[in-house]
């Protein structure tokens, strides 16, 4: 189940890691949500009090067509550089850009009002025009953004396409250099999505006995691990792309090594956890879907080589965080969280 290959050196170093000291400081900071706000719960947010839509969060986006940015009545000499951002395989879910399907860079998302994010006057009667003429859309009087937050950074590769793009309707929208490029929903790629999820929620794939205690999981099956590993705690490889590109998307972190199935009452909402296994920063992730999509997502455990994050589900699902210095100090509860109906990790009181 585990590749032990792989992670057979970890497991010794563990091993001599938790006789002296180990597991980690899992404050509530690091039950970090999809919208990278540590101090509220997981639910994918805008930056303003509105919920992003799902339509634009979890989407590859095909080129259109390049058009240059006029004042009314002028010409423009600028030439659009078609072949740049008409090879451009970009896919934005969450917070997490995807350039040729390689994670990238994170995003701010938001909502303003179009005259608030075209604040002069020449460039919202050129969107205006050019949105009816080009795509034959209307500029809606609010538009949903997403931000590069690495924007200016000679290490963000995203900052080499875009520093903000912008949505209408089912069009993304990408300035640089006096040019407006248009992509449009791939919704071939929705499809697809759907397919992936429908695949890996089959009745082969078990779910987890509640309570789950990670720490008797990885006695169990890492280290030392024993012969009822299989029969206790049974997971999955990733073998599906549309799956996995999902869950790395939701998590920011690429190459998870399997995944479990959780129990969880409500039908509409499937939660797995995501295990990455055999680097240097090992780390666990809940994710719930919600209608083929990561709506939500959590760290619970994490090991850096000097401490570890550890977590127990309950068997009603609550799902309790703690944290301690010294494999022989007594677990301290850091924080407990509920999966809502939405699929949003709740923080509880």
């Amino acid at each position: 189940m585990i590749r032990h290959t792989k992670i057979y050196l970890k497991k010794i170093i563990f091993s001599a890691l938790l006789s002296t000291q180990v597991f980690i400081s899992c404050n509530a900071n690091n039950a970090t949500p999809i919208a990278d706000n540590p101090a509220e719960s997981s639910e994918i947010k805008l930056e303003t009090t509105k919920a992003v839509s799902t339509e634009v969060n979890a989407t590859q986006w095909i080129y259109i067509k390049s058009v240059p940015i006029v004042a009314t009545g002028t010409k423009s000499n600028t030439a659009c550089d078609d072949k740049k951002y008409g090879d451009l395989n970009i896919r934005i879910q969450n917070d997490s850009v995807f350039l040729f399907d390689t994670y990238t860079d994170k995003v701010s998302t938001g909502e303003v009002k179009s005259k608030d994010f075209f604040k002069e006057k020449y460039l919202y009667d050129f969107y205006k025009k050019m949105l009816a003429d080009e795509v034959k859309i209307k500029l809606a009087e609010t538009i949903k953004y997403a931000r590069n937050t690495r924007a200016y950074s000679k290490d963000s590769k995203l900052d080499a396409y875009f520093r903000d793009a912008f949505f209408i309707d089912q069009f993304m929208f990408i300035e640089s250099k006096g040019c407006v490029y248009i992509y449009k929903k791939n919704a071939a790629v929705k499809a697809d999505a759907v397919t992936a999820v429908s695949k890996i929620t089959d009745a082969s794939q078990k779910p987890l006995e509640l309570p789950f205690d990670f720490n008797d999981y990885y006695k169990s099956c890492v280290y030392p691990s024993d012969k009822s590993c299989n029969g206790k705690y049974p997971s999955a490889e990733f073998k599906n792309d549309s799956f996995l590109k999902m869950i790395e998307s939701a998590v920011g972190i690429t190459d998870p090594a399997i995944y479990f199935l959780i129990p969880n009452s409500n039908k509409e909402v499937t939660t797995y956890l995501i295990a990455y296994q055999g680097n240097d920063n090992d780390s666990y992730h809940l994710v719930s879907v919600k209608d083929n999509n990561a709506v939500s997502k959590l760290e619970v455990g994490s090991m850096d080589g000097t401490t570890l994050n550890d977590f127990v589900i309950s068997k009603d699902g609550q799902i309790n965080l703690y944290t301690r210095k010294n494999a022989n100090d007594k677990r301290k509860a850091v924080a407990s969280y509920k999966i809502a109906t939405s699929g949003k990790f709740e923080k509880q009181k």
